[in-house]
């Protein structure tokens, strides 16, 4: 049971975790023609480029991969490097039309809030491999103490 339990746990995280990177993948080869695929930093590219007047343009999802993929290359090296932040800034005072400085803080503030969200599922991740192993050895415990029950059950049948 616990096999079976551990198997569709691995199965289920190798799953999200290829959706993941077919999602990365596809976001970063987007073009404007193209809507840009639902992916779990979507949400933070959004909140970077809300404004007041929503407006979708043609080059909106060729600016939202961009952005998507700036991000995700931040959260792989852990922070943005700075000249990804000042070019970020500079495209979401332009696109918001809110000063460069309050820009940066909104660039800021979403990336942290990425930074945290992807912790978030690292840390779950990692829980979850913990009580892998646990059910995995709570199983091979149980098979070896079955093992040993059914070998002393094996003994004690006569052979005629």
């Amino acid at each position: 049971m616990a096999v079976v339990v551990t198997a569709a746990f691995l199965a289920s995280s190798a799953a999200a975790m290829a959706g993941h990177a077919r999602a990365a993948a596809a976001e970063a080869s987007a073009t404007a023609q193209s809507p840009a695929p639902i992916g779990p930093e979507r949400y933070f590219v959004d909140l970077v480029l809300r404004s007041t007047s929503p407006a979708a343009d043609a080059a909106d999802a060729a600016l939202r991969a961009e952005v998507t993929l700036i991000f995700a290359n931040g959260l792989r090296q852990g922070a943005l490097p700075s000249a990804d932040k000042e070019y970020l800034a500079r495209v979401v005072a332009a696109r918001t039309g809110v000063t460069e400085p309050v820009a940066e803080r909104r660039v800021d503030d979403a990336f942290a809030q990425d930074q945290q969200a992807a912790d978030a599922a690292r840390k779950s991740f990692a829980h979850s491999m913990y009580w892998t192993f646990l059910a995995l050895l709570v199983g091979a415990f149980s098979a070896s103490f079955a093992a040993t029950i059914g070998g002393k059950q094996r003994d004690r049948v006569i052979v005629i």
